[in-house]
């Protein structure tokens, strides 16, 4: 007898042990989230910023955000998984937004039992702070300078086309100069970085003299005017080959 109630006890045990917590609420299950906000940084990047308002009823595995220009993005829409989370805080950073959309971000949020999205906010007009220019040539000069002379040409020809789906070209022409760059995607307001000759990877936009590559990362500031027109600025980019700084400020259009 005593063997038997032994026995009843250690399964009783051993299956209550063994069982989770029953969630009197089904959505306690889930984890729960907010988007707490998207903030324009100085360089033309947006942080998003969500909040783990509750893990559920196991932990969260991972976090993240979504973005689009329509109100509601679904979960895989421009996502980004979040690598840098402070306790129950998580934030993501956008690149190579247009100045002339509106873009909507919702913070998502997974456990092992499902997932769950934030409601969304907007943000527009996504355009970097021109301060950060470091010089203001006049717009339709080529400047190129050197230790023994200053040249100040003025661009007679421009083109400004789509190469392919992936990458778009800037021409400019003076009576004795081409400047040529190469985005690897369509360009938007943003502070982007050379190629340089030596690392033909890893930067985002390939810049030539007379088809010689600068020799060194430089600067290339895109202003974004409307959805066709951007001011691209560019602050002595070297290339040592002719030994001259390139400084210059144009217009183009798409």
């Amino acid at each position: 007898m005593k063997f038997y109630f032994l026995t009843i006890y250690t399964f009783v045990f051993l299956f209550f042990w063994g069982c989770k917590k029953v969630e009197k609420d089904v959505n306690n299950y889930y984890p729960k989230v907010t988007t707490v906000s998207a903030a324009v940084n100085p360089d033309g990047t947006v942080t998003v910023t969500g909040h783990i308002v509750s893990e559920g009823s196991t932990a969260v595995s991972a976090c993240g955000f979504c973005m689009d220009t329509l109100k509601y993005p679904d979960m895989l829409s421009n996502q980004l998984i979040s690598s840098t989370r402070n306790g129950n805080d998580f934030t993501c950073t956008y690149s190579s937004l247009s100045t002339v959309d509106t873009y909507y971000f919702r913070a998502w949020v997974v456990n092992g039992n499902g997932y769950a999205l934030g409601s969304p906010v907007s943000i527009t007009n996504v355009c970097f702070d021109t301060s950060l220019i470091p010089c203001h040539p006049v717009a339709g000069h080529l400047v190129l300078s050197s230790n023994y002379l200053i040249s100040d040409e003025i661009y007679i020809d421009f083109s400004n086309v789509p190469i392919n789906a992936l990458t778009y070209g800037v021409t400019g022409t003076t009576n004795t100069h081409t400047i040529s760059l190469s985005f690897g995607n369509r360009p938007v307001s943003g502070i982007y970085k050379t190629t340089t000759a030596n690392d033909p990877g890893g930067w985002n936009v390939i810049l030539l003299l007379d088809w010689v590559r600068v020799d060194a990362p430089a600067n290339v500031y895109v202003q974004q005017i409307n959805s066709t027109t951007m001011d691209i600025t560019i602050c002595q980019a070297t290339v040592s080959r002719y030994n001259y700084d390139i400084t210059t400020k144009f217009r183009c259009h798409y």
